[in-house]
């Protein structure tokens, strides 16, 4: 069984604050780890297409780090909004 990291906890604090009902719903079918494992790897998706693209929209590369900790806000937030706040 795969562990629920970081953005499963997230997915669970959004939960929790702003869908209680969706959450009761989840946790009463016995669906609330699969659909955490599921927001996992659609974020682990969404990394792994966007991160190039921002990256060279941006002018990036991994040797900017000042930049590079600006991207990873940037990139975090999008993620917030765009999969764990839907």
């Amino acid at each position: 069984m795969e562990e629920i990291k970081y953005w499963g906890r997230e997915r669970v604090r959004y939960l929790e604050e702003e869908k209680p009902q969706l959450l009761k719903e989840l946790m009463t079918t016995k669906e609330l780890i699969p659909h955490l494992i599921a927001i996992q790897e659609e974020v682990k998706k969404f990394i792994e297409m966007e991160k190039p693209k921002m990256m060279k929209s941006w002018g990036i590369t991994e040797e900017h780090q000042s930049l590079m900790n600006n991207f990873q806000s940037s990139l975090k937030e999008i993620i917030y909004q765009e999969i764990i706040q839907r």
